[in-house]
């Protein structure tokens, strides 16, 4: 596809703007196309958020085609006697075709086995349609799928370094991520570390989760501190630290508080942290 829209736009490099005649014309080469494999139907179009990363993709789309997923073969070879990824591939073989499916699977089922074994770099896709007849032939209902994979180098753990952080000292920080130097970089392991905690003697100065993660903002829950340890400043100066990391990674940080806690809102406040809604829940 990309072949017969460089046809129309030399210029194509695999992204388009969200509107204008570029759109049109790139919709008229894939029309093309299809008509070329006996598939003569209205190509739509729309942006849609990206399934995967930050910002927005131009998505064209055929209704009616009956294409559908026949098979997922993928360039390493390894993959074949792994019994998780072969028990996923019945979620979407014998599905209707869509690349963004695809790429969905590719992140949420193929990637994680990569990440688990220290391939923190290792390029899934894109996706290939490679089919055995003439090029003008009938497009197949069922649509054989190739997905090239490179894994790249395993990671290893060297060292840590903190930044940013005035609360929790290193070795703490070290031990409770369990890191240890030599070991595989668990890529999983890294990136579901969304909870923190700072305790000294078995009392909690400070405890935050991260309830949702996206591209745009992290929302916080479970903020606490044990009462023994409150209005000595632990909060201000974790939740400040804290804060300062998640923006680092994510242009947004929120949070839910009762309209009663007042010693939470003062503390939100006074790290410029501002109200944006209200809510009311009703129990029926």
């Amino acid at each position: 596809m990309s072949d017969a829209i460089r046809v129309q736009l030399p210029f194509y490099d695999g992204t388009l703007p969200e509107a204008g005649g570029v759109i049109e014309t790139a919709s008229d080469a894939i029309h093309a196309l299809l008509v070329v494999h006996k598939l003569d139907l209205p190509v739509q179009h729309q942006v849609v958020a990206h399934p995967l990363a930050e910002g927005n993709i131009q998505q064209f789309s055929v209704e009616g085609a009956g294409l559908k997923i026949a098979s997922l073969i993928f360039s390493d070879a390894a993959l074949a006697s792994n019994p998780a990824v072969q028990q996923h591939l019945t979620e979407i073989v014998g599905k209707p075709y869509s690349r963004t499916t695809i790429d969905l699977f590719l992140a949420e089922q193929l990637r994680p086995v990569y990440l688990k074994q220290g391939y923190l770099k290792a390029k899934l896709g894109p996706a290939e349609v490679r089919l055995t007849e003439v090029p003008s032939a009938k497009l197949p209902e069922q649509i054989p799928v190739f997905v090239p994979i490179a894994t790249g180098e395993v990671y290893h753990f060297a060292d840590v370094q903190w930044s940013g952080n005035n609360v929790i000292s290193s070795i703490a920080l070290t031990s409770y991520f369990g890191v240890k130097p030599g070991a595989i970089a668990d890529g999983m392991q890294i990136e579901e570390a969304r909870s923190w905690l700072w305790e000294v003697d078995g009392v909690i100065r400070f405890k935050a989760e991260a309830s949702a993660w996206t591209p745009s903002a992290v929302q916080l829950q479970q903020v606490w501190v044990d009462p023994p340890a409150r209005r000595q400043g632990f909060a201000t100066r974790a939740l400040r630290d804290l804060v300062r990391i998640l923006l680092e990674r994510t242009p947004v940080v929120t949070l839910f508080v009762r309209r009663d806690n007042l010693a939470a809102i003062s503390l939100y406040e006074a790290l410029e942290m501002r109200l944006v809604l209200r809510y009311r829940s009703i129990l029926l």
